[in-house]
């Protein structure tokens, strides 16, 4: 059979096709550019990740777009480390804008339990832990509250130990977070929740809560491969992961005082907080530190 040369276009869904994959192309050819020796790889039969240590070359994913980039947090501690953590190496404007909350009515209060440390954490520890939670939750017997127990593990001992199991609510893992938040909220009884992972993205206002509970400090978990290899990275590495440490308990105090008339109480029971605070204190906002109560 004789060739026919056919000048026609190509049907418009191969076409479409042609694109996706030269897109495709594009992005893995960045990808290779990219990943190195200091990415780690995550492999399951379902996917594979690949995370970097640090975000520094992909940060021009931010800010390549134009001249200025504006960024927006209650937690952007350190102008200097969040840049370059980003990559950018141009001079950064930083403006700090005070709470217009009365620090009256967000109380953040040391009450120091037992050292609660990998290396320290014993029974006894534990069962210090859980008399004080339950004084707690009799102080505030008429209200709803939120325990931050950092990991799953506390939050078990805690629910199998006190005294107020009646009164608390839990999740089993990542899963089931959304359903025991709604579930908590909906709730007009007295009730606790306990969870390792609501330290942020969560609105807790008026009667939703009017306490809770900081069991430990809130350090990233060096059980995760990203997290530990960013912290033996190196001095910079180190700084990162006390600065997530402070972030965390940032957020956390503004879980449950949500607006200028609202009021809750905050409880850290980690000795350790003192020591740290101290190291720390020119990276808590002033916001934060004018409500701690010693």
């Amino acid at each position: 059979m004789p060739y026919i040369e056919d000048d026609t276009e190509p049907p418009l869904n191969l076409t479409w096709e042609l694109v996706k994959y030269q897109r495709l192309e594009g992005k893995l050819k960045k990808f290779t550019s990219w990943v190195d020796d200091t990415w780690i790889g995550e492999f399951s039969e379902e996917n594979w990740r690949f995370k970097p240590i640090f975000v520094r070359k992909q940060g021009e994913l931010l800010y390549k777009h134009s001249g200025k980039v504006l960024a927006m947090s209650a937690t952007i501690l350190s102008a200097n480390d969040w840049g370059w953590n980003l990559g950018i190496e141009d001079k950064i404007a930083f403006y700090r804008v005070p709470s217009t909350f009365p620090k009256e009515g967000r109380p953040f209060v040391y009450l120091p339990v037992a050292d609660f440390s990998k290396r320290k954490i014993n029974d006894e520890a534990l069962n210090v832990m859980v008399r004080s939670i339950d004084a707690i939750l009799d102080k505030h017997n008429g209200d709803k509250g939120l325990i931050h127990t950092i990991s799953y593990k506390l939050k078990d001992h805690i629910l199998s130990h006190s005294q107020h199991r009646g009164r608390l609510r839990a999740h089993t893992n990542a899963s089931e977070r959304s359903k025991a938040l709604k579930e908590f909220i909906a709730s007009n009884e007295p009730v606790v929740l306990l969870s390792p992972s609501f330290s942020r993205g969560i609105d807790l206002w008026g009667d939703r809560a009017r306490f809770q509970v900081i069991v430990k400090l809130p350090f990233p978990d060096l059980g995760d491969k990203q997290t530990s290899k960013r912290y033996f990275s190196g001095q910079s590495g180190k700084r990162w992961y006390a600065l997530e440490a402070v972030r965390n308990l940032v957020q956390m105090a503004g879980r449950i005082v949500r607006s200028a008339d609202d009021y809750g109480v905050t409880y850290v029971l980690d000795e350790r907080f003192r020591r740290f605070y101290q190291q720390m204190e020119a990276d808590f906002p002033t916001w934060f530190k004018e409500a701690v109560i010693w």
